[in-house]
């Protein structure tokens, strides 16, 4: 993955492409991530995450939702259809300003490297 020179991770082809790749195999990836402007978060991905058949969450995510979870954060599912706007990932991960616009790059950059796999 693309990283600081200390180690944190930062948004980047290789990134993306190592993150989506863990994904695929059902294998949660788990982030110390910068946006190189002094924010740390540690974020935790999960796709295709195992759901008990005929039970469906409340707020209406699919198990093929890449979920994002910012520990000690906040958390959300999105659905791996198209890119999301920095407005919509802001207001559900509740990030704000340069940090929401680099944490969208890296879920878009993310979501398109799925949505490739999916049409293999």
């Amino acid at each position: 993955m693309n990283k600081t020179e200390y180690n944190e991770i930062i948004n980047g082809t290789e990134t993306y492409k190592e993150i989506a790749n863990k994904l695929r195999q059902h294998i949660p990836v788990i982030i110390g991530w910068t946006d190189e402007a002094c924010t740390h978060l540690d974020i935790l991905f999960t796709y295709q995450a195992y759901r008990e058949y005929g039970n469906y969450p409340q707020r209406g995510f699919m198990r093929t939702d890449l979920f994002v979870s910012i520990l000690s954060w906040g958390a959300y599912g999105f659905e791996v259809d198209r890119e999301k706007s920095v407005g919509y990932i802001s207001e559900k991960l509740g990030v704000y300003g340069e940090t929401a616009e680099k944490l969208t790059e890296l879920i878009n950059a993310i979501i398109n490297e799925l949505k490739g796999s999916n049409k293999k």
